[in-house]
């Protein structure tokens, strides 16, 4: 199946097996909450001497009620999980980084099912054991070539990656750790809004995996591809620099929901150990986030071209990142926007974005239209 076909289920799949990941932690969530507010009733009752033997009726009854539909409602979203997940690895490698997270997510739940006494039922035996039969039968009946991925994946072995000195392969994409991921050169990226397939490092940002990511997310010709959409329209590249400009806010953003949820997790491991991790949804989003970021720094440094710095590569994980994203942005409301004015500057700071992708592809379906 062809690339741009591949990519799209694979996007949609994995978006699907995470969300449905989801629910199974809100379910669980749900039901133990509701099992808590019971048990607190029964127990007030018990210490009154009031309800007797109704009291025992009632903490029967809708127990088993909620149990019930617990129950039907975690095999329906365990399924679902693992078919979308079976999906998305047959159509594309890059949902390994999905399936990793949801073992990991299973196997701390696990443990959690294994150090205290749940009232809920016990998805997370079930959900491990699927996944682990999953993966290999979704891999193998895919037909996957390993072969030529490896060689794929490791062109960039002929010449080893520095940390300062610069080691040139093929068309030039990482050439040191220092110039690829430790740099974000933004300004140069103003300056050349555009890149192309030539041997010469040039422009200097198509080197930095961070600044090519930024790039490709927020402008849809910055690869000048395909042939057809090719613009040097002045408005065209003007808007392409506006958007560089604003989208620097909803990545501040990320970077806020990213930090606290990495603080908030590190919180729970230190208060609860192994069974506060990944104990709610915004762990499980940020597990496949800095997952798939991994997964970027190891792909750009084992294929040295610049080809390999593609945002599609890290769409799988769109849905986390767009968690981490609202995380950040109801930190900075809940923090700065105290005033009518404030509230609505972030609001058109935000809005902003979206109406520059929309002006960018009406220019180019424009020119597209005048020169066909």
């Amino acid at each position: 199946m062809h690339f741009t076909v591949r990519s799209p289920f694979a996007i949609l799949f994995s978006t699907l097996a995470i969300y449905f990941a989801v629910r199974l932690l809100v379910g669980e969530a749900t039901v133990s909450r509701r099992f808590s507010m019971r048990e607190e009733v029964d127990r007030r009752e018990s210490a009154s001497g009031e309800g007797g033997g109704e009291g025992e009726n009632r903490r029967g009854s809708p127990g088993a009620e909620i149990l019930g539909e617990f129950r039907y409602g975690w095999l329906g979203n365990l399924a679902c999980c693992q078919l979308s997940l079976m999906v998305a690895l047959m159509t594309k490698g890059t949902s390994w980084v999905v399936a990793i997270a949801l073992v990991m997510l299973f196997a701390v739940q696990v443990f959690r099912e294994v150090i205290t006494r749940p009232i809920t039922c016990r998805w997370g035996v079930c959900g491990l054991l699927l996944t682990l039969i999953n993966i290999p039968v979704s891999i193998f009946s895919a037909g996957y070539d390993f072969e030529s991925y490896d060689r794929y994946a490791n062109l960039g072995g002929e010449s080893e990656l520095h940390f300062f000195e610069p080691t040139v392969v093929g068309r030039p994409g990482v050439i040191s750790i220092e110039d690829g991921y430790l740099t974000f050169r933004w300004i140069d990226l103003l300056l050349h809004p555009q890149i192309d397939g030539r041997r010469q490092l040039d422009p200097r940002h198509r080197g930095s995996v961070w600044t090519q990511l930024y790039a490709r997310a927020n402008f849809a010709q910055f690869e000048r591809h395909p042939r057809s959409w090719q613009t040097d329209n002045a408005f065209v590249l003007g808007l392409a620099r506006a958007t560089f400009i604003l989208a620097l806010y909803p990545m501040l953003l990320w970077l806020i929901g990213t930090a606290t949820s990495i603080v908030a997790a590190v919180q729970r491991f230190r208060q609860l150990g192994v069974a506060g991790l990944l104990d709610n949804s915004m762990s499980l989003a940020l597990l496949i986030s800095l997952g798939y970021l991994a997964f970027i720094v190891k792909f750009t440094a084992s294929y040295r071209d610049f080809s390999a710095m593609k945002f599609i590569y890290i769409l799988p994980g769109a849905l986390p990142m767009a968690m981490l994203w609202l995380q950040g942005a109801n930190d900075v409301w809940n923090a700065w926007c105290h005033t009518h004015k404030a509230k609505w500057m972030m609001l058109v700071m935000l809005w902003l974005v979206p109406f520059l992708y929309v002006s960018t592809l009406v220019a180019l379906i424009g020119q597209l239209w005048v020169t066909s």
